[in-house]
């Protein structure tokens, strides 16, 4: 019979589903807002996109469900995100895996999907000790469970300096209230993505964004350092149990010199410890040094978060292989 009892391919639509994927989100400690249904919701926004669910029976009696994105890049061929967006992805269970379950479970996920990415997460034990996969590349989170002060210790001299610099110049810092703060953080969003010369295709849509702040809450939540009556910076938190994650960030050139990002992140630290979360994660950097060296400044240290792949697209003859082998394991 083996370590997995059974594994059965399920679709977020139904209800019962749904709901046991909600719950197995709420009980594991291992899960952040990434695993949640409201975050594959977000991006299940096209007709070749549906959310499957696979659920394993293990031999020891746990349950762990493993959600993807599924989106179909061709008339044949889907590809499965485990963390749409780049984000973690994995299982979860009702109980702590150990390492024989895990790595059984992780082979059988990556025979089940025939083309998938999935960012292992760092939170998850046996994910994150993994030394294998397609991109090594690493989150930077802070642990809150300490005395502030010495959290505060742990940031560099420049980045205090300019948080009370920016006090000086005026940067209040405040939840966003309402769809004008939306549309002036969105702009400033797009300020952000010319000066680092992005793609503008490559950007996320207004439309996404409007998404978001729809389900803006308890869990969803956007921050804004403001100046002269203007949005000058801010942040995205997505909170979910004892761990919030700073997934999205934005400045406006015209108030760099202000500081106004170094405040904020220096409040939105010190409100997440307030909270007694544990953990403050800064989110990966897409190989930017310079991202990387400013939420270093504040003390983040790096965790693993390596990416596992298998690409849709190949040539014709891989791929008629891959669907042949496929469906023989199936």
């Amino acid at each position: 019979m083996g370590l997995i009892r059974s594994c059965d391919c399920l679709f977020a639509e139904e209800a019962c589903i749904r709901a046991d994927w909600h719950a197995l989100a709420q009980k594991d400690p291992a899960a952040t807002f990434f695993h949640m249904p409201e975050w594959y919701d977000l991006f299940q926004d096209g007709p070749g996109e549906r959310i499957r669910i696979y659920r394993f029976s293990m031999a020891s009696g746990k349950t762990a469900l493993f959600p993807v994105l599924a989106r179909r890049v061709n008339r044949f061929e889907t590809e499965c995100s485990s963390g749409p967006a780049g984000v973690y992805g994995g299982w979860l269970s009702d109980a702590p895996l150990d390492d024989g379950e895990a790595e059984a479970l992780a082979d059988r996920v990556c025979s089940e999907l025939p083309f998938y990415i999935w960012r292992l997460n760092p939170y998850e034990r046996w994910q994150a000790t993994q030394s294998g996969g397609d991109e090594a590349d690493f989150t930077q989170a802070l642990r809150l469970d300490r005395p502030w002060s010495e959290i505060e210790r742990g940031m560099s001299d420049t980045r205090k300096w300019e948080a009370r610099k920016a006090l000086r110049e005026g940067v209040v810092v405040r939840l966003a209230a309402g769809e004008r703060d939306w549309e002036d953080y969105y702009s400033c969003y797009l300020d952000s993505g010319a000066r680092w010369g992005a793609d503008e295709s490559r950007l996320l849509s207004r439309d996404f964004f409007r998404r978001l702040e729809g389900r803006s809450g308890a869990k969803l939540q956007l921050w804004l350092a403001a100046r002269e009556g203007e949005v000058a910076a801010g942040a995205l938190l997505l909170f979910h149990n004892r761990h919030v994650v700073y997934w999205h960030g934005a400045s406006h050139r015209r108030h760099l010199a202000a500081h106004p990002a170094s405040l904020l992140q220096y409040s939105l630290l010190r409100l997440a410890w307030g909270k007694k979360l544990l953990w403050y994660d800064f989110n990966p950097s897409a190989g930017l040094v310079g991202v990387v060296f400013f939420k270093a400044s504040f003390g983040a240290e790096k965790m693993a978060a390596r990416v596992w792949r298998r690409r849709a697209n190949l040539p014709i003859g891989q791929r008629l292989l891959r669907r042949v082998l496929h469906l023989i394991r199936r």
